[in-house]
């Protein structure tokens, strides 16, 4: 089972509606509502497999982390919920013992960990910066390993 499928799966456990529609604007490629009967993910249909995998897993991030109605919020409220979904896709489609994994298997270039686990470069860099402030000095050790052994 792939991670896209495995995450719909856990969305239609969770009996959260996920579909694909047209009429969202092409500037939106994913949109959580919340409805306290039926939860809907929204979904661009024109994505590739990655570029949906990753847009998925932030929206489920919402789902999972989503504490009020963002139309009521702050700029300030939506910036945080918005970082709080990117986190929790983040720590799904990038775990850090996943990236250290694959930099010891000697994959160490962001496009080169962007297919090892499946996902877009955007996003990948996305997960650097995450790490870069969340785990610095594991982050660090692992540069450094690369560095040492990929000097012939």
């Amino acid at each position: 089972m792939t991670k896209l499928e495995e995450m719909l799966q856990q969305m239609e456990d969770k009996q959260v509606v996920v579909l694909e529609d047209r009429r969202l604007p092409r500037s939106v490629k994913g949109l959580y509502l919340w409805d306290e009967k039926q939860p809907l993910i929204i979904l661009q249909p024109d994505m590739d497999g990655r570029e949906k995998l990753c847009v998925l897993a932030e929206e489920i991030g919402h789902f999972e982390t989503a504490t009020m109605d963002m139309r009521y919020c702050s700029r300030y409220q939506i910036a945080f919920q918005e970082r709080l979904a990117m986190e929790r896709a983040i720590q799904w489609l990038v775990p850090f013992r996943g990236l250290e994994k694959a930099v010891r298997a000697h994959i160490w270039t962001p496009w080169d960990c962007a297919e090892y686990f499946g996902i877009t470069e955007e996003m990948m860099g996305q997960a650097m910066d995450y790490y870069q402030h969340t785990a610095p000095q594991e982050l660090a050790r692992l540069k450094r390993f690369a560095y040492r052994h990929s000097i012939p």
